[in-house]
C-alpha cells in the first residue's frame, strides 16, 4: 500500500501567497531561502540501503548461560538464540503543480529553486518518519492524532515498525517519564537511568537526545547544571547559548519533533499541545532503510500547461528486540515551559 501527501492545487502567476510573489513588479532577481532544518535524527543513526523489501538483518548470537565447571563433567550445552529485525518500507510522496506561465513569467528560474526546497523538506520528513512512525489507523487516534481517525494517506501510518516516540508512548510505557512540570535535571537524569546497561555508553557519542525547540530553548538551556560556569566551565549556556551535550549524551534539536499534550500524544486540539518532549535512544539500536532514495520527477500536462513535480522515498525503521521490553529508547514528556 502506499501513502501519498498530495497537493491538488496548481502553482499560478496570479495566486495570492501561491506564485504571485514571483512574477516582477520591480524584485530583486535572487531568492531569500529560510534555513530549514535538514535531516539530522537519520544521520546520527545512518541508513542501510535496502536491496529488497522487506530487507532482514542479522541481530548476531544470544547471550551465553555460563555455569561452574567440575573435573571430569562436562559443561552444560549452550544453544544461543538467533533473531533479526525486518525493515520493511513505506512510501512518501508530495506533489506540486506548476503553470507554464509561473515559470515563463518569474524572476527567477522557479523549477531549480523549488527542487532545493523539497530537498531540504524531504531530509526534515524523514526525521519526522522515524521520530514518528505509528500504524495504528483506529478511531480512538495513535501519538501523532489523539483521538481522531487519522486521514489514510498520512504520512505516520507506517507499513512496517513505528518510530522512536511510539516504542516508550505505547509499546514499553515503563520507558516513559511524566514529568507534569518544568524541566529539572532530576528530570533528564530519570529520562537517561531508564536506558540501563545502554546508558553506559554514555560519552562515546552511541546515546543521543532529541527534543523540540521549545523544550531546548525555555529548558534545556536553563538547566542548573549546565547553565554556570562553576558547574559546567567554559561550555556553561550563559556564555555559549547552546547546549551541544548533557552529561555525555549530543543534543539534537529538530523541528520533526513537535509539542504535545502531558501524555506526549499530539492532540487533536492545536491549543493543548503546549508540552515539550525528549527522547532518549542508543543508536545501534536502531536501523534506518532507504529502499528508494529522494527522488524528484518533472513531467508536463500539456493539456493543462503545467509541471507536475512529484518528490518521493522509501523509508523504514526498525528497533532491536522486542519492543515491548527495549530498554534502549526512553523519553520525557508533559515538559512545561520554563
Amino acid at each position: 500500500m502506499r501513502y501519498e501527501a498530495v497537493g491538488s492545487g496548481v502553482v499560478p502567476t496570479t495566486g495570492v501567497g501561491t506564485g504571485d510573489e514571483y512574477v516582477p513588479t520591480g524584485m530583486a532577481a535572487q531568492l531569500w531561502q529560510d534555513m530549514f532544518l535538514k535531516s539530522k535524527v537519520m544521520t546520527t543513526i545512518g541508513v542501510i540501503p535496502m536491496p529488497t523489501d522487506p530487507f532482514d538483518i542479522p541481530l548476531g548470537w544470544g547471550t551465553l548461560t555460563w555455569r561452574k565447571g567440575g573435573q571430569n563433567v562436562a559443561a552444560t550445552v549452550t544453544d544461543p538464540a538467533t533473531a533479526k529485525s525486518t525493515l520493511t518500507s513505506t512510501e512518501q510522496v508530495a506533489e506540486v503543480n506548476l503553470s507554464y506561465n509561473l515559470d515563463e513569467d518569474a524572476i527567477m528560474a522557479v523549477l531549480p529553486t523549488l527542487r532545493t526546497e523539497i530537498t531540504r523538506d524531504g531530509a526534515e520528513q524523514m526525521d519526522k518518519f522515524i521520530l514518528n512512525a505509528d500504524a495504528t489507523d483506529a478511531a480512538t487516534g495513535n501519538i501523532n492524532l489523539d483521538d481522531a481517525n487519522p486521514a489514510d494517506d498520512s504520512y505516520y501510518l507506517s507499513d512496517g515498525q513505528d518510530g522512536l516516540r511510539h516504542l516508550y508512548l505505547v509499546d514499553n510505557t515503563g520507558q516513559s517519564t511524566d514529568v507534569n512540570a518544568a524541566l529539572s535535571d532530576a528530570h533528564m537524569r530519570a529520562g537517561i537511568a531508564r536506558l540501563g546497561k545502554y546508558a553506559s555508553d554514555i560519552g562515546s557519542n552511541k546515546v543521543v537526545a532529541v527534543t523540540d525547540v521549545e523544550t531546548y530553548i525555555n529548558n534545556m538551556l536553563a538547566l542548573s547544571n549546565v547553565v554556570t560556569v562553576d558547574k559546567f566551565g567554559p561550555a556553561a549556556t550563559v556564555l555559549t547559548g547552546e547546549l551541544a551535550k548533557y552529561s555525555g549524551i549530543p543534543v539534537v534539536v529538530s523541528g520533526a519533533m513537535a509539542e504535545a499534550e502531558d501524555d506526549g500524544k499530539v492532540s487533536t486540539t492545536a491549543a493543548n499541545n503546549d508540552e515539550g518532549q525528549i527522547t532518549f535512544f542508543h543508536k545501534d539500536m536502531w536501523k534506518v532503510g532507504l529502499r528508494r532514495e529522494l527522488l524528484i520527477e518533472v513531467d508536463r500536462n500539456i493539456q493543462k500547461r503545467q509541471f507536475i513535480v512529484v518528490v518521493s522515498f522509501r523509508i523504514a525503521v526498525a528497533a532491536r528486540g522486542t519492543r515491548s521490553s527495549a530498554v534502549h529508547t526512553s523519553g520525557i514528556h508533559g515538559i512545561v515551559r520554563n
